[in-house]
């Protein structure tokens, strides 16, 4: 008897299905804000951009992502080493130099990500500006050599911000 029931909920089930994984809904933000997100969506969109090959990076939830990265135990830094001292290495390879989480570095990048380009582009914020000056910031912030940088990534160097982004962005 319970045969029929089985089969009228597994109709349902089937016909409101997500078409394809492109149809799921995405997940409610859970540390972005929603301002966070649009900044951090052009950012990834510009690295990963939607072309005749296939989707971008927002169509493909890579902001959704990092905001559950951020959101749990990786955000939280709860396996990372972040005892002092943190000098500066002369070279690369010694890994993560910051007393602050991953959560902590993207507040702080986002927001000397936010008073560089309101400085340098009258106010604006990354996601209000046109796609050849959003190129010009990511390219400042993955070298780290525009002159002006350092006066607003005087927590977080822009360059290291910008390879955990991109990082994340490519995970």
């Amino acid at each position: 008897s319970s045969e029929p029931v089985a089969e009228e909920a597994k109709a349902k089930t089937t016909k409101h299905k997500a078409q394809s994984w492109a149809d799921a809904p995405l997940l409610p933000l859970r540390f972005f804000s929603g301002e966070d997100a649009d900044v951090v969506g052009a950012m990834a969109n510009r690295i990963y951009p939607k072309d005749k090959l296939g989707p971008g990076a927002t169509d493909l939830g890579v902001v959704e992502y990092i905001d559950s990265q951020l959101a749990g135990g990786w955000g939280n830094g709860e396996r990372m080493y972040r005892q002092g001292p943190f000098p500066v290495p002369a070279s690369t390879g010694h890994g993560w130099q910051y007393a602050m989480t991953p959560g902590d570095a993207y507040r702080v990048g986002l927001d000397s990500l936010a008073a560089y380009t309101a400085a340098k582009y009258h106010g604006q914020t990354f996601d209000e500006l046109k796609p050849a000056q959003q190129d010009t910031v990511l390219t400042a912030l993955a070298t780290g050599t525009a002159k002006d940088l350092e006066t607003y990534f005087d927590q977080i160097t822009a360059s290291d911000f910008f390879a955990m982004f991109y990082e994340n962005v490519k995970e």
